[in-house]
């Protein structure tokens, strides 16, 4: 994320602010001397090593710059200046809020130049999980997943019963990703979600148990700003489009669309891989594992063989999500009718963080 980042270049500022002074001394380099190879004002520098002025990042540029140009003048010469200097301007990173392997990412380029160190910080870092198949998620990976992931869901999994404890063991992780970055860290689905949920309840009097708990779910997670409605006709719609920015895991108990999309994900083996993952007991989860021929109970589709053809063609059936004249559902008559409507008047969520 790149908040993150912008933390990490925020403590580099503060650390190095902090030492200045002593820096400038093990360099015997008086305030006039830096200023002139830097370019900033002498009053300036004065007041940022006294603690009157924030060090800016031009100005932190500019330092870093001045001092690698001095370090790396010393580069052949046997002394101890440079690993002096090197160990003062180490930089603090004493934001808790900063995740330990981002911090572990910039410490180990500690000792590269601090030009370097500043322009690490606007890579995109991309930390993948490294998981076996079937292997349930850690509430350590749950966290790692959350801070770099983007989570999306279908009906299969909101209308799985262990659904709402898999929610209830990521929510803090959500809650304190959004805390952190300033934005709605939540997982996602796409508005075709709802169109199938919304037909199978009109045309279907089967399965009506499971359409009100997948209904209950959008609606009290939404509430709660953990679930959002992504403005896309479908998941592969927006894998297509944004998978050269984020990374994204797929949530899934439909095994069929889950291999469908892999399968066409390895045509592309540049861009960051999607992880697929089922719901299991106690709602946990974990990854396909599409070398085997048979998954668990938990990996299986919610439905029918004889559906597979009739689901496929929902995956790409183009109409928009609308409110029916007429929704009368048996459980709770006109409920779904109304979280359509009230869903489709809800503002897009577009993926900028």
């Amino acid at each position: 994320m790149s908040e993150y980042s912008k933390k990490i270049r925020a403590c580099m500022i503060r650390s190095f602010a902090q030492v200045l002074k002593p820096a400038r001394k093990v360099m015997d380099l008086s305030i006039k001397t830096i200023s002139e190879r830097s370019g900033i004002p002498e009053d300036v520098l004065t007041n940022i090593e006294n603690g009157k002025a924030q060090l800016s990042d031009t100005n932190y540029i500019a330092l870093a710059a001045t001092f690698d140009n001095f370090m790396s003048q010393r580069v052949l010469i046997e002394n101890k200046e440079n690993k002096i200097l090197q160990k003062i301007l180490e930089t603090d990173y004493d934001d808790p809020t900063i995740p330990a392997y981002y911090v572990e990412h910039f410490k180990k380029i500690e000792d590269k130049p601090f030009l370097s160190k500043w322009f690490a910080t606007f890579e995109e870092l991309l930390f993948q999980l490294q998981k076996a198949p079937n292997e349930i998620f850690t509430d350590a990976e749950l966290k790692v997943l959350v801070e770099n992931y983007k989570i999306f869901i279908d009906e299969t999994v909101l209308e799985d019963e262990d659904f709402p404890l898999f929610m209830d063991r990521i929510a803090p992780f959500l809650k304190n990703a959004s805390d952190v970055t300033g934005n709605n860290v939540c997982v996602r689905i796409t508005k075709d979600v709802i169109a199938r949920i919304k037909e199978r309840a009109q045309t279907s009097s089967e399965d009506l148990e499971s359409l009100k708990r997948a209904m209950e779910a959008i609606m009290k997670y939404k509430s709660e700003g953990l679930i959002e409605i992504f403005d896309a006709e479908n998941v592969e719609a927006v894998f297509d489009a944004y998978r050269e920015k984020f990374q994204f895991i797929l949530i899934t108990d439909n095994r069929d669309l889950a291999v469908e999309i892999n399968s066409s994900q390895e045509e592309q083996p540049r861009r960051s891989p999607i992880l697929f993952a089922s719901v299991y007991e106690a709602g946990t989860i974990a990854l396909y594992d599409f070398d085997s021929v048979e998954q668990d109970d938990a990996s299986e589709s919610s439905y029918d063989d004889d559906d597979d053809e009739e689901e496929a063609e929902d995956w790409t059936d183009d109409e928009d999500v609308t409110e029916s004249d007429d929704v009368s559902i048996p459980f709770q008559e006109g409920a779904l009718g109304d979280f359509i409507r009230k869903a489709k008047e809800s503002s897009s969520i577009q993926l900028d963080i």
